[in-house]
């Protein structure tokens, strides 16, 4: 067999079971929501667990550590920001069905990146790029 026909095969499966547990994490929320446990604390967990997880995969791998002050700065903002992101999503959990605050959370990098691309000209729009918007909204409609 083709290795690149094997990795590209790993990197689907991959890629595939990662979407598919982010967006079951309000499936994940109600026992959590419903048991009365901080969502501060299953946050911290949720991003310890992985830390670790990736931490020890790049070890195994023999990845090097090593990033610069830059790149270090970077890390903290994203890191932040997708934090941020995370917390707020649990919040409108409080104020919102879990549906419709799935339904936002996950169209808004869809429509930042339409804006993105006819506003800003950041990026031309290719026939892979408008397939995959049409999958993902057709992913929120079923969702």
């Amino acid at each position: 067999m083709n290795m690149d026909f094997k990795k590209t095969k790993r990197l689907f499966i991959s890629i595939f079971l990662s979407a598919v547990s982010y967006g079951m994490i309000p499936l994940y929320m109600i026992p959590i929501k419903e048991s009365n446990f901080s969502l501060d604390a299953s946050l911290l967990y949720r991003f310890a667990i992985g830390a670790v997880c990736i931490l020890g995969y790049l070890i195994y791998k023999k990845e090097n550590l090593k990033i610069s002050l830059r790149e270090f700065i970077v890390f903290i903002f994203l890191g932040l920001f997708y934090a941020l992101s995370s917390e707020f999503l649990f919040m409108a959990y409080d104020y919102l069905t879990l549906g419709i605050a799935s339904t936002i959370f996950f169209t808004y990098p869809i429509i930042i990146a339409i804006i993105l691309a006819a506003f800003f000209l950041v990026k031309k729009i290719t026939i892979p790029t408008i397939i995959s918007l049409f999958i993902v909204f057709a992913g929120v409609f079923l969702y």
